[in-house]
Parts: structure tokens; sequence; C-alpha cells
């Protein structure tokens, strides 16, 4: 392989060492050589056209393959690729092959600037356009004139199919995406280590197999530096400085590097003796370890681990640095490397073995066969399997003996009519929902054709006795190759025949016939894997079981004092209810010393008393004079805000009045914090937000008051976002008197605790406690839904709705409403077509759930075209990432009208139908708040008290408080989704899949609970955050046994060097060793719970060279202390740095001064930031 030859590396004739290295190569057998492509660089300057070098190397050779690897396909117009390399493979007698690449340096993109965003989908698209041109098929374009022309390429290449391989390095999908496309691979140990490829060799495989190529034929190929001559010393020697100099040529390409990773990172900034040393450490470390520098003898050793992890070839760098004369002097000894490896492989790996000097690996054998098992009847007709399979069996029997080795089957995957075994075969018929399969279709959209054709695979276990033991559950694994040749129709016979049987796979082939006996299909090597499942399940069960909490209120007495604190007069801002308790509550506060004023919500034509203040909640002007009124009188003590008392009462609930009622209560609770947030106030009074009924604490005999129900939301919004504004959420009895409404009230104001939620109920106080639910287990049985009813999901459209419209038909259902706002996306529209796939009809409908008139119309739909309607998914929404200060009525109306206007929409017009359930999504923000999403929280607390609500009128209602959902939904939109994402996983909450949480879901539905709470949470990291400040109760139940440091984002940690200062010269050693902990977390993107402890390497962890560099610019900024790069990497441990920092610094203990020893002070940078905890909770 050639990579880095540039005009200064190479005089005289500067192609001469690749001409004799190929035409070396070609007369020695070597496989192929690899020729690159570089631009406008110095480095690697003599290949900035591989088409052009490898015509010319066509004709200077006459076996070896001609592998250019690799092409950056978006820097190019794909149709001109496959013309110039269909020239290339004319001229070669079909020995061409080519590895494309997306591109990572910026400037190569000179040619397709446009294309240099989404690089990675045009590499893709350009690959299946090449392919298609390959095979001498038209492809339809845009001529001169702006017309669709048809074309294709010529000269007509020799070869039928382009060989391709894909050049993947760091990111796993990249090795995924490649077997999936059925390309070979080619890589390299330059920023992974062996195990690590071996992890992402496996992936590709298992996507090989996945998508019907079979996973043994793809060809592995990794590039390696190569030096190899017959004394080690003199070898290591011969290339350490051509190695080391190659190395800071290359390093200058680092810089574009690390942009396509998104790092700003700049490698050039090393001072020299940095470079220097980071070079050496590089070679000292890697030369041996990660390439083929050594003797023939020294050499075998890697070889053999790269072949035992299922590499198929070895490229060998050439020209890295050594003379050309060198070079080539040391081919024989490259070749005596090649002879004796070959020597001891018993047969040939893949179909293309290795690269120009490359070395072939031989696989090991993954499985075992049977012993003494017949020929496989590949040519067999359907008449002669049905003469051998003769033993019917009952196929209810069959699917319960699944049942007991734990495969949880719906309807829509029991697909077996009759069953028939043989000796180790089975012979099935076989009937499918949905449309007709063709040919030139993928079968594996269809999934229930895949589980039915396990589920035949699995019956030859019947007669082996291999299905007797239940604790084994059989797990789809993979297969080698598949061939559709005609229509599937819905009713097919299914035969399977048995091939392998060990203790870790089962392996055989499957083939499909139609009633004529034409086969179908036939798939090759379909793979099932036995594990223990019974411990499996207990794990899972007890996983799901650690998700279930649920809120409880508790009592909690308030403890007064003896005595009545001593306080100067202040002042206290009431807006008064019209019952009189505002009024009561004055009288109580004026007879301590206080002053009051109380403000009442002005309606229409409403004239002021004497001494009233009437105030219009839409107008914030008149709020910000009254709070600008208020400094004339003493220091405000708090404000209590009453208004929401006044909302209506659950029975008479209108569209209308849920409207009025969020104006009185959520518009003027916004307008008066943003009044607050804009005084010059050096102390904020405390705001108290009361309600009447508003929450459910245990069995009361009156409905919750559902309108007033989202101020909860709010104040807990507040509490996280402006702790120092927030005084606390206040719950009254529902039929309190309004004098002794207000001395609750007065008690908790004049005598305040630890507790900010309270609930006042006959005379008792209680408060919330998030508390684990008792141990559930996901139900051994699948819900079991009425096939002949219709479920409508609102939000169907998206990630959950989809997931969960296939939740639904896996447990029985058959008609499906999709209801959106917007059109089907084609990620969208294919889970659709997978739906109907499985016979399910399925109704698309564009409707706003907000607007009642369209659920009215989606109703008479399914009235008219589909079952009765039995069950509601509520999944719409709408997030809105806002803090109160740039809140804005309007943005509260967008955020609430989904999950409180449209809830009510779907809650009164389906009043009068029989329904199985009405599920309601919400979140967990709606229990403890979240800064910026007070309206999002204050939207799904209404969800929780709807649920609540239907209970009391005997209907079926649940409503779920959501943690993490993998995959899509309110975080995957988000502008910042990749910073946001690892916010929320460095809090301690974890992503789940919708699939999962589905299956969770499932126990509350059958329990038949109002408002389940179901969240995978590190409570260890989290409820260290939740309490870092004081007045946050609610989690004092939850128990953790080993609390983890925090770990705060790069860039807000603030002033560390004060924080020294203000540290004890004991105590320093732990700061700064916690310190380096979290910025090594955040820069290697570890999840809390892996943070390294301060004796671990830090190589390994996964620190590289970029990260290195950005974790050394971190500590320099913030410490303005300059530590050698090759510390990092040369195997530091975070005890080392903290020394090396400590020997750096001089602490001045009596004038409190932190310095550095270079200099007379520091200069810190970074103002003070609001405090993480609170932004991201």
């Amino acid at each position: 392989m050639f990579f880095a030859s540039s005009e200064e590396a190479l005089v005289g004739d500067k192609y001469s060492l690749l001409l004799e290295s190929a035409k070396f190569a070609d007369r020695h057998s070597f496989s192929s050589i690899w020729t690159p492509e570089r631009h406008f660089t110095k480095f690697g300057s003599l290949y900035p056209n591989p088409a052009v070098l490898n015509a010319a190397l066509a004709r200077e050779t006459r076996q070896i393959r001609l592998q250019a690897g690799s092409v950056v396909l978006p820097i190019h117009n794909p149709i001109r690729i496959a013309e110039e390399w269909a020239v290339v493979d004319n001229l070669s007698a079909g020995r061409v092959g080519l590895s494309f690449a997306s591109g990572w340096n910026p400037n190569d993109f000179a040619f397709f600037p446009e294309k240099y965003q989404n690089r990675h989908q045009e590499m893709f698209s350009g690959i299946e356009m090449i392919r298609k041109l390959w095979r001498s098929e038209s492809i339809q374009v845009t001529n001169g004139k702006g017309s669709q022309v048809e074309i294709r390429i010529y000269p007509t290449p020799i070869q039928p199919d382009l060989p391709i391989w894909i050049t993947a390095a760091s990111n796993p999908q990249t090795f995924i995406q490649a077997g999936e496309i059925g390309a070979n691979l080619l890589t390299h140990l330059l920023d992974q280590d062996i195990d690590t490829l071996a992890e992402k060799i496996t992936l590709y495989r298992q996507a090989r197999a996945k998508q019907g190529h079979n996973p043994e034929t793809g060809v592995v190929s990794i590039m390696l530096h190569t030096f190899v001559g017959q004394d080690f010393d003199a070898v290591r020697e011969q290339v350490r400085v051509p190695y080391c100099h190659y190395l800071k040529s290359n390093f200058s390409l680092l810089k574009g590097l690390a942009q396509s990773r998104g790092s700003t990172i700049d490698p050039s900034t090393l001072s020299e003796s940095d470079l220097d040393a980071f070079v050496n450490f590089l070679f000292e470390k890697y030369a041996t370890a990660r390439g083929l520098i050594g003797t023939p003898n020294t050499c075998l050793e890697l070889l053999e681990k790269l072949d035992n992890i299922g590499v198929d070839e070895v490229a060998c760098l050439l020209d890295f640095g050594p003379s050309k004369t060198l070079i080539l002097d040391h081919l024989p000894s490259l070749n005596q490397l090649r002879e004796r490896y070959n020597a001891e492989i018993s047969a040939p790996k893949r179909s293309f073995v290795p690269t120009h000097p490359v070395q072939s690996l031989q696989s090991n054998s993954v499985t075992s066969a049977r012993q003494n098992q017949p020929r496989s009847p590949n040519h067999d007709t359907l008449s002669d399997i049905r003469m051998r399979c003769s033993d019917r069996q009952n196929v209810q029997d069959y699917y319960q003996r699944l049942h007991q080795h734990g495969l949880q089957l719906g309807k829509a995957f029991q697909g077996i009519e009759q069953l028939w075994l043989g000796k180790a075969e089975a012979l099935a018929q076989v009937k499918l929902d949905g449309t007709e399969i063709n040919a030139q279709d993928s079968i594996q959209m269809n999934v229930a054709l895949w589980e039915t054709c396990h589920h035949v695979l699995l019956a030859t276990l019947l007669k082996e006795g291999l299905l007797s033991n239940t604790s084994v559950l059989y797990l789809p694994m993979g297969l080698k190759t598949v061939q559709v040749y005609e229509t599937i129709s819905h009713e097919v016979w299914s035969y399977a025949y048995l091939s392998t049987v060990t203790d870790t796979l089962i392996e055989g082939d499957v083939r499909l016939f139609d009633q004529t006996g034409k086969l179908l299909v036939n798939i090759s090597g379909l793979q099932l894997q036995p594990v223990e499942h019974q411990n499996y399940q207990t794990q899972d069960q007890d996983q799901y079981a650690d998700w279930f909490y649920e809120l409880q209120w508790q009592p909690q007495p308030l403890l007064k004092s003896s005595s009545s604190p001593i306080r100067e007069p202040g002042s206290w801002l009431i807006f008064a209810d019209l019952t009189g308790i505002g009024q009561a509550l004055a009288q109580r506060l004026e007879a301590q010393g206080d002053i009051c004023r109380l403000v009442y919500a002005a309606e229409e034509d409403a004239v002021a008393q004497e001494g009233q203040i009437l105030l219009n909640p839409t107008e914030p002007e008149a709020m910000q004079a009254l709070i600008e009124q208020m400094e004339t009188l003493p220091p405000c003590r708090g404000v209590v805000h009453l208004w929401s008392l006044e909302t209506t009462p659950p029975e008479a609930t209108t569209l209308s009045s849920l409207d009025k009622d969020g104006t009185r209560s959520l518009t003027s609770t916004l307008h008066l914090i943003q009044a607050l947030q804009r005084t010059n106030r050096s102390q904020l009074p405390q705001i108290w937000l009361v309600t009447q009924g508003a929450q459910r604490i245990g069995s009361e005999a009156v409905p919750p008051a559902i309108a007033q129900a989202p101020l909860w939301g709010v104040g807990r919004s507040l509490a996280m976002e402006i702790p120092q504004m927030w005084g606390g959420l206040i719950d009254l009895d529902h039929d309190v008197s309004p004098v002794n409404a207000a001395n609750a009230l007065f008690e908790q104001l004049w005598y305040p605790d630890q507790e900010s939620q309270i609930a006042l109920r006959c005379e008792q106080r209680y408060v919330p406690r998030l508390v684990p639910s008792p141990k559930q287990s996901i139900p051994k049985q699948p819900l079991s839904l009425q096939s002949d009813g219709t479920y409508l999901i609102t939000g169907g459209l998206g990630h959950l709705g989809l997931n969960t419209a296939r939740w639904l038909v896996e447990n029985g259902a058959r008609h499906i409403v999709l209801m959106g706002r917007g059109e089907a996306s084609s990620t969208a529209q294919q889970a659709i077509r997978q739906l109907e796939a499985l016979g399910v009809h399925v109704l698309v409908v564009k409707a706003d759930v907000c607007n009642q008139a369209d659920v009215v119309e989606v109703l008479e739909k399914i009235n008219a075209y589909s079952p009765p309607l039995r069950g509601i998914f509520h999944a719409a929404g709408v997030a809105g990432f806002h803090r109160f200060s740039d809140m804005t009525p309007d943005l509260i109306q967008s955020i609430l009208a989904a999950k409180v206007i449209g809830t009510w929409n779907l809650h009164q017009i389906t009043l009068g139908l029989k329904l199985d359930f009405f599920v309601c999504i919400s979140s967990i923000t709606s229990l403890w708040g979240a800064e910026g999403l007070a309206y999002y929280a204050a939207a799904n607390q209404f969800l929780d008290l709807i649920a609540h609500y239907r209970h009391h009128l005997h209907l079926p209602a649940l409503t779920v408080n959501v943690g993490a959902l993998a995959g899509g939904g309110m975080h995957y939109r988000h502008q910042g989704v990749t910073a946001l994402r690892e916010i929320v996983t460095q809090i301690g909450l974890k992503y789940y899949e919708p699939q999962l949480f589905l299956k969770t879901l499932e126990s509350s539905l059958v329990r038949g609970v109002a408002q389940p709470i179901i969240v995978d949470i590190d409570w260890a990291i989290f409820k260290q955050l939740y309490e870092a400040r004081e007045r946050r109760t609610l989690l004092k139940e939850i128990e953790v046994k080993s609390p983890q440091p925090l770990v705060q984002p790069l860039g807000k940690l603030g002033q560390v060097l004060q924080q020294l200062k203000e540290t004890s010269s004991s105590d320093r050693d732990e700061f700064l060793i916690t310190y380096l902990q979290e910025n090594v977390a955040l820069v290697l993107k570890l999840k809390p719970s892996q943070l390294p402890s301060s004796e671990q390497n830090l190589t390994e962890i996964g620190m590289d060279s970029l990260t290195a560099m950005e974790f050394k610019n971190s500590i320099h900024q913030e410490l303005g202390i300059d530590i050698p790069i090759v510390q990092f990497i040369g195997g530091t441990t975070i005890a080392a740095l903290a020394a090396e920092i400590n020997k750096q610094l001089i602490w001045v203990e009596k004038e409190g001064k932190i310095e550095r020893r270079q200099d007379n002070q520091v200069n810190q940078t970074r103002e003070q930031k609001s405090d993480w905890i609170e932004g991201e909770l």
C-alpha cells in the first residue's frame, strides 16, 4: 500500500518506488496493490488521481489486483468514477477494486464544498449509482438543456460487479453500514486497538448477515506500517527517524480530522518540544504493536492476532519515510514473511486476499457440524419432502411449547397452520397476513415471515429432544444467504432442514414453496442461539421493576418553635380570591405588624372598591407597575398567588373555561415572575402558589380541580430555574372555610421549614415523596387486544407513536388510526408499510387534536370505515425550551394546546364510548420541574390529573410519567440535540428504547393504576444534583447505596482557581482529583458511572491524541497550567496529573492567593455562570 510519498521524499523518478514495488509484488504473487487519493498537501502529493495511476500500473503488471484506497467519493461525480475505472478495468483485464471513503479533510472538498456537511450520505448514494452503472444499467440524469435522459457508461467493464470496500476506522456505525450494503472493509489500527477492532468486525459481519449477505464472504483489509528486515534492532533504528518525520508531516492533517469529528482542537499549536516528544512516544508504543516493523519472526504474532479477530488481509504501507532504496532492498524479507505465514495456512480465506505486499490470513471455524448428518436435500421437490415429513404435530401444543421456552408471541407472529416432522427436518403450512411480497422486494421487511421461518426451523428440534429443556430460549442470530425467486403469496409451504447443532448454535436451511411446489425463497445458514432464558427473564423483570415509581403523599406535621421569630416589619403582596381567603390571610399577617396589598383579578367593567387593587392578568405592564409600587413599602417578605382558586369547577369545565382559567392562573404567574426578575432587589421575595383540590392525596370524594393542576408544573419548575424566588406550593382542602384556610396558610408562610410542596387535608399536612412501586413484573402473557376494535394514536406519525402502533399490533390489534398534524415522513411511511404487510388496516389522518372539529371528524371516519374505537393512546405534544424571561402568553398556549386542549377534546368526545384504555403520555418533568420547561411541565401536570379525574368518573385512564426515551421525541428535536442528550445522561437519566417502555406499560394497564412513573435513572447521581439546594425533599425516600461524584459540563465549571483558593490545604488534592475526573468524563463522553479512578491509566479508557489535546487545553484554560502532551498519553493517571498541577502552583495561605510558578498571577477568563445543576434538571 502507498499513502504518503511526497515530491521531496523521492528524488529523480517520482513514481519509481511505486512501479518497482508493483512489479516485485506481481512477480511474487502478492494479491493486490493499494494507492490512495490525496489533494493539496505535500503529504501524499503523488496521488491526486488514483484512476490515472492505476491505468499505468495496469500496463506494468500481469496478475496483481489494482485497488484504490481510498477514493473520496463525495468530492467526485459518481458517473465519472464509474467511467474512469471501467477504462482501468478493461486495461487490466478485470483487476480493479475500489475502497470508498466519505472524506474528513475539509480542504479536499474544494471540488464540491456543498457536499461536506452530508458527506456520509453522499458516499452511500454515490456507491449505489456506481454499482448500477457498472452493471450496465441506465440511470436518469438532467442534460444541458434541463431534460431528463437515460445514460449508461462505456466501455463495459470486464468484471460484472465492481469489488467495493468501505474505509472505516473510529465509527462503529460505518462498519455496520458497510455490512448492510454488502461491501468489504478497509480499516487501520492508528486510533483503535485490536480488541476494539474485533468488536467492530463482529458488528460488520452481523450487519451483513442481517441484510442477507453472506457474512463469510466480506473481506476485511487492514493497513499496517510495514518494514521487515533480518535484524530487529537494526530495523527499528532504520525507520525511527523517517517514521517520526512521517508522523510530523501527517500531523497537520489531524486538524482536519478533528474538525470532521466536531472538535476545534488544532494540533499545530503544540510546541516543538511537545511535538518531538509526542511522535517519539507514538513510535515506541505503536511501531511494533500496531505495525509490521521487525523481522519475519517477530511480525508473526501480530498477524496471528489479526487472523483471530477475522481480518482477511494486511495492506502493508511502505512509503512512510524510509528511502526508496531501503524499501526496495527489504521487499524480499517481506516476501519471506508472506511465504512463511502462508505455509501455516490450510486453505485460502475469502475471495479477495491481501493487498500489495500483503498477508493472506486464515479464518477459524465458527461452527461444528452434527455427526453423521444426511445430505442436505437442496434439490428435493415439495412432494419428496411431504413423503418424508409425515409425523403430524398439534400446532397449538407447539406454540405452547415455544411459550414455555420464553417466546412471547402475539397473534401476528403465529403463522403456522399445520406442522409435520421428519428426521431433522420439518414442513409447515403457513398463512401470512398482509400483502404479497415481490421477488425484487426485501423480504427482511416482513417480520412475521422471518419469525415463521425461525419457528419452522425450531420445530426440527422436537424429534431431537432439544425442546424438552424449557429453560433454554432460542434467539435469532443471522443467516448466510437468502434468494427470492418468485412473489410470496399469503399461503406458502415452509420447509426447514437442520444442519448444525452445538451448545452455542443451531443452524439450518429454510425454503418456501407455493401451493404448486414452485420454489419461492431459499434461505441458507439460518442461525439460532440457545440461551438460558429463566435467568435472562428474571434479570429483565428485575430491571423493569426498578423503573416503577409512584407519588406518595405522606403526613408531615409542621413543627413550630414555641416562640414567634423576631422580624423587622415587612410587606406582602396577595393576589386575592373572591371567597375571602386572601382577605383573612392579610388580617393574620397584619396582626404581626406587616403590611399587605391585596390585588384582585379585574373582570370586564369591574370597578375597584376603596382600598382594592384591580389588575388585568393579560397586561404585563400593569403587573410591572404594581411591583414597582411595592418598592415604596418595607421589604417584601413574599407574594401569595390565590387567583387559581377561582378557576372553573371540574364538572363545569369547557374549552373556553380552560382558556380563561389558564390566563387567570398561568399567564398572571408568568407576568409576576417576569416583573420581579426586572427589579433591582438584592433579595427577591418568595412566591407562594396556592391551589385547592389540585392534588390527589388519597381517595377524595370529590374530583380533582384539573384546571388548577398546571400551576404545580410551573411552581416546580420555578424552584429549579429561579430558586431564590421560590417559596412553595400549597394545595388547600376543597371544603375548608375561608378563615380556616387562611389560618392554615398563615402557619405555612410564617413558620417555613424544609418542605416546599404541601397539601392540607382535614387539618393535616401532607408532603409528596417519590417512592418505588411494589415490585412489578412484565405480564407472562402478552396484552390481548381486540382484533375487531380500532385503536387511535395521536402523535401517531412520531417516533413513539409508530412504536406504539407496532406494539398494539403485536398484542392483537388489527385496525390502527395514526393521527398527526403533518405529512408522514419516509420513516413513517416505511413503518406503515411494515404494519400493512402484517395484515393490519392502517388509517392515516391529518388532523389537529387541539381542534375539536378535527377530532369529531376523525371519530366519524372511524365509525364509517373501521370497527368501533376501543382505545386511545395520546402521544401528541409540543415542548419548547424557554426560560421564564423568554416566555410569552402565545408560547404558553402553543405548549399547552396538545396536552390540555387536545386531551380535553378526546375526553369529551369519547365520553359515550366503551373504551378498553385511555392512555396519556406525560413526563417526569411534571414531578420535579425543569429549567426552560415550566409550561411543558404544566401541560404534563394536567395529564397527570386527568387520569385521576377520569378514574373518579369510573372511566378507564392511565397517564404515565415517562423518563428519557431513546431514538426520537423531544430530546431529538432540540437544536442542540447531542449536547442535550449528553447532559441528560450526565445527570443520571438513562435512555430506554420505546419498545422496553411499552413492555413496562403493560403491567400498569393490567393493574388499572392512574399514574405510574416509569423511569430508568441513576439515583446516586440525580439525587445529589436535585438535593444540591435546600427545601427539595421529593426524593427523601429514595435510597442511594453509593453516591457518585457530580459531573459538570466542560466550560461551565466557572472559576476553578477561586474554588481552589477557598479549599483547605488538606482537601486540595481531593478537589483536583475530582476536577480532573469530571474533565476526563466530559472529554471522553463517559457516563457518570464510568468515571475513571484516580489510579486508572487514561489510555485504557480511550484517551487518544485528539482527546488528550482537548484535555490538555481545558486544564490550561482553567488553571493556566501547561502539561506536556506526552504525559497525557504516556500512561498517566488522574492522581499523577493532580500531583503535577500541585507542583506548578504556589499556594500563598496567608494572602489566600494562588499563583503559577511561571507567572505572578493567573488570568481567570471565564465568568461565573449560572449553576449547572439548576440549569439542567
